[in-house]
C-alpha cells in the first residue's frame, strides 16, 4: 500500500507538471492580448478565441498565479512578464472614477459592466501582493494595502447612493429634503473615501443651504498625520464655511467631542410633546425595526437591502404580547437564504427579535416570523407606499 507521503508527492509532482508543461504554456499563448494588453477569459481547448471580453476578476486572478507560480515553483521570467502585463491592464482600464473596479471590459479596456460588490477588488489586491513578494516592489505592496482598505470601505460605507431602483430614489428624496428642513448637517466622510461625483450634488446643497455643518472625518486611524492635515484642508477648501472635525468610531476618539459641539449648534426650541411622552411611534414601528436589525446583524450582502417587514398582528394580553410578522424579499431565492438550512438562521433572527421585545417591553412576547416574496417590490410604486415610502 502506497504511503500518505509517498502518495503526496506523487500527486504534487503530477500536478507540478501539468501546470508548468500545460496550463501555463496554454495560457501564456492563447490568452495574452499582445495588441492591448491584460487576458482573455474565454477560450476553447485548441486556444481559439470565443468572445474578446475581459473578466476583470479574471485578470487579477491570472496575475496572481503567475506570481504566484513564480514564487513557489519556478522562477521562470515570462511567468513574471505575464503578470506585470495584466496588472498593467488592470491599473489603465479596469478602475473607474470613484475608485471602484469594473467586473467586465471590452478587448481595448472599454468598460462594460459593473457590479456592486468587489469580486474584481479582491483578485486584483491579491495580485498585486504576490508581485510585491516576487518582485520586491515596495509600491505594488503599497497599491494592494490601499485596494484592500478601499474594499473595507466600499463594503461597510453605503454613503450616498446614485439610486437604481425607485426606494433608492425615495431615500434620496427624504436625503435632499432633510437638507432645508435640518438645524444642524452632518456631512460624514473618511480618510479612504475618494472624490465622488454621486456626492457632488449633496455638496452643493449643503453649500447653499445655509445650514450650521459639521464635516465628521471618520477613520482617522488608518491614515498618518501629514494625510490627515491635507484632508482636512482639502475639506476646507471645499466647504468654507463648515466645521471639519476629524473622529475615530473604532477608537472613541472624539467622539465626546462632536456629540458636545451638535449640542451646542442646535437651537432651544419649543417641546413637541409632553415630558412624560417618549415617543410618538408605535409598538409596531420597534417591533418592526427590532426584526429588522437582527436581519442586518445576521446577513450580508444584498439580503439585509431586499428586505421589508410588515407587523400583519400585534395583539396585547395581559402578561404577553402577540406578533405576527411577515419579511418580504425581493427574490425568490433570497428567501431560501434567508430561512436557511431547516430554517435555522430564521430561527436566529426570530429569537433575537424576541428577546429583545422581551426586554424592550418588560413583558413575555410570542412572536412568529413568515418569508414572502413580493416580486421586485423596490421598484413598485404601489408596494412602497405600502411600506411606507414615497416614491415620488
Amino acid at each position: 500500500m502506497m504511503s500518505a507521503e509517498i502518495y503526496a508527492k506523487y500527486w504534487a509532482e503530477n500536478y507540478k507538471q501539468d501546470l508548468t508543461q500545460n496550463i501555463m504554456p496554454f495560457w501564456l499563448k492563447n490568452g495574452l492580448d499582445k495588441e492591448f494588453g491584460g487576458i482573455y477569459t474565454c477560450l476553447t481547448r485548441n486556444g481559439h478565441l470565443m468572445d474578446t471580453t475581459k473578466s476583470v476578476w479574471f485578470q487579477g486572478r491570472f496575475a496572481f498565479i503567475c506570481a504566484f507560480a513564480y514564487n513557489n515553483v519556478e522562477k521562470r521570467p515570462e511567468w513574471l512578464e505575464a503578470a506585470k502585463a495584466t496588472l498593467d491592464f488592470i491599473e489603465e482600464h479596469c478602475f473607474d472614477t470613484d475608485g471602484r473596479m469594473f467586473f467586465e471590459v471590452a478587448a481595448d479596456g472599454t468598460p462594460l459592466r459593473k457590479r456592486r460588490y468587489v469580486f474584481s477588488e479582491s483578485f486584483a489586491a491579491i495580485a498585486m501582493a504576490e508581485y510585491a513578494l516576487a518582485t520586491g516592489d515596495a509600491e505594488y505592496a503599497r497599491k494592494a494595502l490601499d485596494l484592500f482598505k478601499r474594499m473595507r470601505h466600499f463594503l461597510r460605507t453605503p454613503g450616498i447612493l446614485k439610486p437604481c431602483y425607485k426606494l433608492q430614489e425615495s431615500m434620496m428624496n427624504f436625503v435632499r429634503g432633510a437638507l432645508s428642513d435640518a438645524d444642524v448637517l452632518l456631512y460624514v466622510t473618511d480618510t479612504v473615501e475618494r472624490d465622488d461625483e454621486r456626492a457632488a450634488e449633496i455638496i452643493d446643497r449643503i453649500r447653499q443651504s445655509g445650514v450650521p455643518t459639521l464635516v465628521v472625518v471618520n477613520k482617522i486611524d488608518l491614515t498618518t498625520q501629514e494625510a490627515l492635515e491635507a484632508l482636512v484642508e482639502k475639506w476646507r477648501a471645499t466647504l468654507p464655511d463648515a466645521e471639519i472635525i476629524p473622529i475615530s468610531a473604532r477608537e472613541g476618539f472624539n467622539i465626546a467631542g462632536l456629540f458636545d459641539r451638535i449640542l451646542a449648534l442646535l437651537p432651544e426650541g419649543e417641546p413637541f410633546y409632553p415630558k412624560d411622552t417618549l415617543t410618538d411611534k408605535t409598538l409596531r414601528f420597534f417591533a418592526s425595526e427590532i426584526i429588522r436589525e437582527k436581519i442586518l446583524r445576521n446577513y450580508d450582502k444584498e439580503i439585509p437591502y431586499s428586505c421589508e417587514i410588515e407587523i400583519e398582528e400585534y395583539r396585547e394580553e395581559p402578561g404577553i404580547d402577540r406578533i405576527s410578522a411577515v419579511i418580504y424579499v425581493a427574490r425568490n431565492s433570497q428567501k431560501g437564504i434567508l430561512i436557511g438550512h431547516k430554517g435555522e438562521k430564521l430561527k436566529k433572527v426570530g429569537r433575537q427579535a424576541r428577546e429583545e421585545l422581551e426586554e424592550f417591553l418588560r413583558k413575555k412576547v410570542f412572536l412568529q416570523l413568515f418569508v414572502k416574496v413580493s416580486e421586485d417590490w423596490r421598484n413598485d410604486q404601489r408596494q412602497l407606499r405600502r411600506f411606507g415610502y414615497d416614491p415620488q
